[in-house]
């Protein structure tokens, strides 16, 4: 349901992923060696780093959100801490799914 709030308990910076909402519409970053999808700078924008993984993986492989309708801008938070966990090569693209589906990559 739009305006509901699914995401609660996930403390700063991790929790700022709840209000990105979908990532289709979000301007492309330059394609770097490290970032071949020109994903924004989660790293550098939030400031997220290594003491953030457990909160990253838990919000990825969040249930409730991971179910929720894509209307609700929460909705795209599972994916938007997944792109971090990438970015910080702490996973690879397989290792994480999320609502029982890979996670996508690419540009979207």
């Amino acid at each position: 349901m739009e305006g509901e709030v699914l995401g609660g308990g996930y403390p700063p910076p991790v929790g700022e992923l709840l209000t990105r909402g979908d990532p289709r519409g979000m301007p492309a970053r330059p394609v770097t060696p490290e970032n071949p999808d020109g994903w924004p700078d989660y790293l550098q924008e939030f400031g997220l780093g290594p003491v953030d993984i457990p909160d990253l993986i838990r919000l990825t492989t969040d249930d409730v959100l991971n179910r929720a309708d894509t209307d609700n801008v929460e909705a795209w938070a599972p994916v938007h801490a997944w792109r971090a966990l990438v970015l910080q090569r702490r996973i690879t693209r397989q290792e994480v799914r999320i609502g029982g589906h890979a996670a996508c990559g690419g540009a979207a």
